[in-house]
């Protein structure tokens, strides 16, 4: 029997179609031995029907914006440490799992044994990987690609059915929620290791090489990195004083307008790797912070009883 390959995609606009049908026609070799499922969170070209052997679309695309649930981040100094959940201010984790737990359901229903995850923008530099991956899995339950720094890359994953506990084969929303709550930086690159080795599962990292030579793992990033990312409201956690932070990582000229309690704050930056960082008060007196960034709004924040705990704990700054 064949086994899956399952294409995760959002391709909102026709360039990440374009993407999208790139992908699937590298992966017309394949197909002799793989069958492909492909689910989306957006519509799908219709040119893709003969291409592939099942698709699912499920329109909820839910966003997640709790403190204690988007990714948090750290960037660090020879002055302090910083800590914030708000540099990408919402999750799609909710959304991404929701159709992981969908695929261990069809692949169970349709009796898959071994079932490859793969991302739509992936930069393949050769589809016989996935031949090579499915071979490892006879010896391990999870093969993930992993880079010489030690990081997981989602881009591709692959696991066997065989072993997972019951409730991963159902929907779940505030399980998903919980389980991502409980992983520290609650990025997937390292939720997915913990979600794969549940109960002892055997994980095989392979190098990110091996998908492409030169580890260019993306043909589109669609993160922002290029944006000013770090401009964020953050605690002292030595007095309770709310800061702003902002860090020119890649370079560019930005005007920043902090509206405090509606007092204006005017804040420029221009030089590439130069930060700030400026107090702005009482973390318990302030009620709303919002922030432009040359003319759009980035932030727009309010504190109140329920969030402020909440905020401080996936927030803060500790001096060193």
């Amino acid at each position: 029997m064949k086994d899956l390959v399952t294409v995760f995609t959002y391709c909102p606009d026709d360039e990440r179609k374009v993407i999208l049908i790139e992908l699937l026609n590298k992966l017309q070799n394949i197909r002799k031995d793989f069958d492909i499922l492909v689910v989306s969170h957006s519509e799908l070209p219709n040119s893709i029907s003969t291409m592939v052997d099942y698709v699912y679309i499920e329109n909820d695309n839910k966003l997640l914006f709790d403190f204690d649930i988007t990714n948090k981040f750290w960037f660090g100094t020879d002055i302090f440490n910083a800590h914030s959940s708000l540099i990408y201010p919402f999750s799609t984790h909710l959304s991404i799992y929701s159709l992981i737990h969908y695929v261990l359901n069809f692949a169970e229903f349709k009796k898959y044994s071994k079932v490859h995850c793969i991302e739509y923008d992936i930069n393949f530099d050769n589809t016989e990987i996935v031949g090579l991956v499915n071979q490892k899995l006879d010896e391990h339950d999870n093969i993930i690609f992993k880079s010489d720094d030690g990081w997981c890359h989602g881009i591709y994953f692959a696991f066997k059915i065989e072993g997972f506990p019951e409730n991963y084969f159902s929907y779940d929303e505030n399980f998903i929620k919980d389980e991502i709550k409980n992983v520290e930086t609650r990025m997937t690159e390292h939720y997915t290791p913990k979600f794969l080795s549940v109960g002892g599962r055997k994980t095989y990292f392979e190098h990110t090489s091996k998908i492409n030579l030169n580890e260019i793992l993306q043909i589109k990033d669609s993160h922002g990195n290029d944006d000013l990312n770090w401009c964020v409201p953050i605690i002292d956690n030595g007095d309770n004083t709310l800061h702003f932070i902002v860090f020119n990582e890649k370079g560019g000229n930005y005007n920043m307008d902090i509206i405090l309690d509606g007092k204006h704050i005017p804040v420029n930056i221009d030089v590439r790797g130069a930060w700030k960082l400026i107090p702005l008060g009482k973390f318990d007196e302030i009620n709303n912070f919002k922030l432009l960034v040359n003319g759009k709004v980035r932030h727009d924040i309010t504190f109140n009883d329920e969030n402020r705990n909440v905020f401080k704990l996936n927030n803060f700054f500790v001096r060193k």
